[in-house]
């Protein structure tokens, strides 16, 4: 008996000596925590001048301008053209045949790279469905204007009925004219709710999403291919042609294919690049939202959150060491108890 005594007695000795290490740790890690946040804390700088920043600040592409996106430094231009085509296996045979030989032509008057990239998004009648909205709205304040007219009318003609032959025939007139007025703005109403309810149900997320496809090409200065150097406004004004150049070429080609080829402005490529990098929240938000607001103008160049969260991460880290320690050594003093007890009872 005195034996397994003082087995467990060693065991309990050893599981201290393993707590009283980890002590020693967390002990360590608390200390070292403390010192690091006091040295940050030290380190606080003071910006009076700090700038405020727009987004493009931040984004690798310099500008997105004039219908085209600059970048390396203001020497590369790329532009882009949306494609707007037809269903080829349902048209008949000499229009797939002329299509064909028309894409063959396009692919032959490349002469540089170009990149094709398409992408689907949902489909944007916000522009289309505020116009019906406006038209519907002006559409009902003529229609109820025209039956408070009738009303009143009606009302002049039942006063002066078999009174005043001449008045009467001109109001039963107007009456006449006024019921034509009222049926014909009444069918329109109908009609309008009609495609208001379409548009309403097109432009749901449950529909097909709307596929957008364009063929993007660049240029790029290169001071060899010119007998000196250009300046600034030389090299744009020259992206400017060059692209203008492409852009007809294409858009010429793939007519002869039977494709419209429209030229993407800047909206619409800021459009794409959202598309690329937030699917989701361009879809939500459209670029008139996010234009219509201060968003690019909130950004500042400040790491006033990265310290916020240094700081809660260190409380949060020594509370948690103190909490450790605390169990620790509550559980240390209970293992202790116990060892002395059992060598009380071995004696």
């Amino acid at each position: 008996m005195g034996g397994l005594i003082a087995k467990i007695t060693h065991v309990m000795y050893v599981i201290m000596a393993l707590l009283a290490l980890v002590i020693i740790g967390l002990v360590v890690f608390y200390v070292q925590s403390k010192k690091r946040r006091r040295a940050k804390v030290e380190d606080v700088r003071v910006c009076p001048d700090l700038k405020r920043k727009d987004a493009q600040d931040f984004v690798r592409l310099e500008n997105i301008r004039d219908d085209m996106i600059i970048t390396e430094n203001g020497t590369r231009f790329i532009g882009a053209v949306r494609c707007y085509g037809f269903d080829f296996y349902s048209a008949n045979a000499p229009v797939r045949e002329r299509t064909m030989m028309g894409y063959i032509n396009f692919i032959a008057s490349i002469k540089s790279p170009v990149t094709y990239r398409q992408y689907t998004k949902q489909t944007d009648l916000g522009p289309t469905k505020k116009m019906y909205k406006d038209t519907y709205e002006k559409l009902l304040e003529q229609l109820y204007n025209y039956a408070d007219e009738y009303a009143l009318m009606k009302e002049a003609l039942e006063n002066i009925r078999e009174k005043d032959i001449v008045r009467e025939k001109a109001v039963l007139d107007r009456l006449e004219e006024l019921q034509k007025r009222i049926r014909s703005l009444a069918w329109r109403e109908y009609h309008m709710r009609d495609e208001m309810a379409y548009l309403e149900k097109v432009s749901s997320s449950d529909t097909t999403p709307e596929r957008v496809e364009m063929y993007v090409f660049e240029w790029v200065y290169d001071e060899s291919m010119f007998s000196h150097e250009l300046s600034n406004e030389e090299i744009y004004k020259k992206a400017v042609q060059e692209l203008k150049a492409v852009e007809h070429n294409m858009a010429f080609a793939l007519g002869n294919a039977g494709i419209k080829a429209v030229r993407m402005k800047t909206s619409e490529l800021i459009e794409a690049f959202r598309q690329h990098n937030n699917p989701v929240s361009s879809e939500r938000f459209r670029m008139k939202d996010v234009a219509n607001t201060s968003y690019y103008d909130d950004i500042i160049g400040s790491s006033c959150v990265s310290d916020m969260r240094a700081e809660v991460h260190g409380e949060l880290a020594e509370e948690i060491a103190a909490k450790s320690a605390e169990i620790l050594l509550s559980k240390a003093g209970y293992i202790r108890q116990m060892a002395d007890g059992n060598q009380k009872k071995a004696v």
